[in-house]
């Protein structure tokens, strides 16, 4: 008799396949989470390479979303075709999108798809009217406005703070430096 069979309140249940046996449970004890996810594609690759299996034939359940990035890195590395259920894919989450966008803005200021994302993420008071105007004057100097930001945040006093006045010019400075 299990723990659970002696709650006092559970409802008893008795469960049954008319399948028949099938295979035994595999327990594989990883050195850590990509060795388990590499462990997990490896297998599944084998027993299609083996023809013992079809990709369709498996479902990867865990318990926690962390494991799901390691596992979709896992399945695209191997070139194994996979569909997410009931979560979003770790690199179509919002804030790992913001991350990647910051992360390519640093490395590339004049990445402008990736200023547009994060300029007011978090909200910092960088609407789109000053963006426009931040994008008009980058284009009269002749600047990606990344690079125009990144100007104006090292040295705020070079003169474009009588385009951008006040609290607005604050804030563009301090994303510029930032």
């Amino acid at each position: 008799m299990s723990v659970i069979d002696r709650h006092p309140y559970r409802t008893p249940k008795r469960l049954f396949t008319q399948r028949g046996q099938g295979q035994k449970i595999i327990l594989h004890q990883a050195y850590d989470d990509r060795v388990e996810a590499a462990f997990v594609v490896d297998t599944i690759t084998s027993l299609i390479a083996r023809q013992q299996a079809q990709a369709g034939d498996f479902a990867v359940m865990y318990r926690t979303n962390a494991q799901s990035r390691l596992l979709e890195e896992a399945f695209l590395h191997a070139g194994l075709p996979y569909k997410l259920v009931g979560a979003q894919r770790f690199y179509g989450r919002r804030e790992i999108k913001d991350v990647i966008a910051y992360l390519r803005l640093v490395h590339n200021p004049r990445d402008e798809l990736s200023l547009t994302r994060v300029i007011n993420v978090p909200p910092r008071g960088i609407g789109d009217k000053t963006f426009i105007a931040l994008r008009t004057q980058a284009k009269k100097l002749g600047l990606p406005p990344g690079e125009l930001l990144l100007k104006y945040g090292h040295s705020p006093e070079s003169g474009l703070g009588d385009i951008f006045a006040g609290r607005t010019g604050s804030t563009l400075a301090t994303f510029g430096s930032l």
